[in-house]
């Protein structure tokens, strides 16, 4: 299998994340733009489900995101719930992309060439860091949502003017 993909992000090439003459036609600001982009891309649930079971090894998983300490829980106030309620449906959907970019990671490693040499290897090499970026993107993500569901408890439930001291060790540990 010969790959002959150059790795460009110019903005006049479809090869960039999104194709420059479609985001010039979103009428707007590039702030407004942004907005429309991502607003007009929630999939329904039922798109979602079949997407998610289209995944290899993904159609019997189930999961749901972890559930706080029962006594932070019942210590919180329904505002604080309501709030880590969609934080932890945040984190529910981020996660379900971990799953296809572990498999386009094994069809990279598949997808290996012999050689070590040519435009060939140096693509495929920009292919496996691209999409182990984009793993390590989505769970620094996923990271940082938790860190804003502990603040949310630790708000709730010790003080509302908490703020996670830098440098200290956490109260949840490490």
């Amino acid at each position: 299998m010969k790959l002959n993909m150059k790795m460009t992000m110019n903005r006049n090439t479809s090869k960039s994340w999104i194709y420059w003459k479609t985001w010039t036609q979103i009428p707007g600001s590039p702030q407004e733009r942004c907005r429309t982009f991502l607003q007009k891309n929630l999939l329904s649930q039922s798109t979602r489900k079949i997407i998610l079971q289209s995944e290899p090894r993904n159609r019997d998983i189930s999961f749901d995101p972890p559930i706080m300490d029962k006594k932070l829980w019942n210590s919180m106030f329904k505002p604080a719930k309501k709030q880590d309620k969609n934080i932890r449906r945040v984190i529910y959907k981020v996660s379900s992309a971990i799953r296809p970019i572990d498999n386009t990671l094994r069809m990279v490693y598949a997808s290996k060439p012999e050689s070590t040499d040519g435009e060939t290897y140096k693509t495929w090499l920009q292919m496996e860091q691209t999409v182990l970026n984009s793993r390590a993107l989505i769970l620094d993500a996923l990271s940082f949502a938790n860190e804003l569901r502990r603040e949310q408890a630790l708000k709730a439930t010790i003080s509302p003017n908490y703020q996670r001291p830098i440098g200290k060790e956490e109260v949840f540990g490490e």
